[in-house]
């Protein structure tokens, strides 16, 4: 067992920063800064700490099995029974202590409605269906890298923070503190579930979120994170958003022109399917060696139990089978596998607990699948 010690948070009107070492660590630091005045509780004071190191990536992911948490200051016993119960369903078994219990508080959101992340193509869909919805989306993200110029997003309802750490949760429990209800673009490659879950579908999944929401309502706290978009394969995202929204769809930014990485094939992939060219970010040369490096990499991976990458790897196997013929993808056509093919990123996954007003609007785009039949360890069995 791995224990942390985790320091009194230092709050101001716009910071909000957290230290916690290990006895064989050194302290290190989490935590943001944001424009808007912070809506501050003690809620976040006991989740924040909770979701940041057992996170995705973070030093408890695939590492260690059993791990204690010692605060320094008081804590919400609601909000740590929900997080032992989330930590014992990834497969960690969580131990928390602290000094005393302090009644559960959080001041009110800043905005009814928040989309997380901001600029790509999943958030920019929420962002449109919102608006369609009759609603008035705040988009809220992280402040770019230094490579990356703020300048390159035009949204114009989005607000910028900077949080001292690149992962999922610093950027999560923001869009949560600060937004009412919160639409996460997390699409059905983030909610393939397993048992122990992997470490996205607590985040990337509607599933995943229910015990947080309905400790949020016992609570008497006005905070929701909906995930429309899990019935959804990434592959359709694009095509829907251009077709359905294409003034929002001309502002979103996935990836910028310089990275070379997985992320901006698969982003390239997805809009190809979508018959929509990738050349703004993306030139067929890139594409090619891109996906040179993905197929060698996909030969050799050994997927961990808690891994969330399987049903994202199958569909962008699937959509390379599908693109087999693009003129982009003839420097590699002999690289892909006749045993790719897969129908599940054809398909809307309408089993999935989906908001009605969304799934009225998805199907029409469209054929439904199987009622989950299909999908068996990440793979569309035929």
């Amino acid at each position: 067992m791995i224990r942390f010690f985790v320091n009194t948070p230092e709050k101001s009107k716009n910071s909000y920063y957290f230290t916690y070492y290990s006895k064989v660590g050194k302290n290190r630091r989490f935590g943001f800064h944001i424009e808007e005045d912070i809506p501050h509780g003690s809620v976040w004071d006991t989740l924040y700490p909770l979701m940041f190191i057992t996170r995705n990536g973070g030093p408890v992911f695939n590492k260690r099995d059993e791990v204690e948490i010692s605060f320094k200051y008081p804590v919400v016993s609601a909000v740590v029974d929900v997080m032992v119960e989330r930590c014992r369903l990834q497969g960690v078994q969580l131990e928390v202590t602290a000094p005393s219990e302090i009644e559960a508080t959080a001041e009110p959101p800043l905005w009814d409605c928040v989309v997380s992340f901001g600029g790509g193509k999943e958030s920019s869909l929420n962002c449109g269906v919102a608006r369609e919805l009759g609603y008035s989306p705040i988009m809220l993200m992280g402040t770019p890298e230094p490579s990356v110029p703020a300048k390159r997003w035009t949204w114009p309802d989005m607000r910028f923070f900077t949080p001292c750490n690149k992962g999922v949760s610093d950027r999560l429990i923001v869009q949560l503190m600060c937004g009412a209800t919160v639409y996460h673009g997390s699409c059905l490659d983030d909610s393939m579930r397993s048992e122990p879950w992997h470490q996205y579908y607590d985040i990337g999944s509607q599933e995943g979120w229910s015990q947080i929401n309905s400790m949020f309502e016992r609570l008497g706290i006005e905070r929701k994170v909906i995930t429309p978009l899990e019935c959804l394969p990434c592959a359709q995202v694009p095509r829907i958003l251009c077709s359905r929204y294409p003034d929002v769809a001309s502002k979103r930014r996935s990836v910028d022109n310089y990275s070379g990485s997985e992320k901006k094939m698969h982003v390239s992939l997805c809009e190809m399917t979508g018959s929509i060219s990738p050349l703004d970010h993306c030139s067929p040369g890139a594409l090619a060696t891109l996906v040179k490096g993905f197929v060698k990499k996909y030969v050799a991976e050994d997927y961990g139990k808690r891994d969330a990458r399987l049903l994202a790897r199958d569909g962008m196997c699937a959509m390379l089978y599908h693109l087999r013929d693009h003129e982009y993808l003839s420097p590699v056509r002999g690289l892909i596998r006749d045993e790719w093919e897969r129908r599940f990123i054809h398909l809307g996954h309408f089993y999935k607990n989906v908001p009605k007003q969304f799934e009225e609007i998805f199907r029409k785009y469209l054929e439904e699948s199987p009622d989950g039949s299909g999908l068996e360890g990440g793979v569309w069995m035929e």
